[in-house]
């Protein structure tokens, strides 16, 4: 069961990246803009804000697809993420991290 949630979960992060992406796509087709919508891949250290190696719940707020996902996330459940769970999520969501 956990497994489909994480695919599931997986393919709703995709799907909104690749909607993000036609979208900017969409709005110049030539390319001339100079900032995209590109989608950002989302790293451990961008959301450990005060850098002690965990990811805070309120830290996490930064990340809605992450926040949604944080009790499964959390899987020894000490209210925060540490490198091996954040991976978890890099893994099974792709580039989203994410969160996105």
């Amino acid at each position: 069961m956990n497994n489909k949630l994480w695919t599931i979960s997986a393919a709703m992060l995709l799907s909104g990246a690749i909607y993000q992406t036609a979208t900017a796509a969409e709005a110049d087709p030539g390319g001339t803009m100079e900032s995209s919508a590109a989608v950002e891949t989302v790293t451990f250290e961008s959301l450990d804000a005060d850098a002690d190696g965990a990811i805070s719940q309120d830290e996490a707020q930064g990340n809605p697809a992450l926040s949604a996902l944080w009790e499964e996330v959390d899987t020894n459940k000490d209210g925060q993420l540490d490198e091996a769970e954040f991976s978890a999520v890099e893994i099974t969501g792709g580039s989203e991290g994410g969160a996105e």
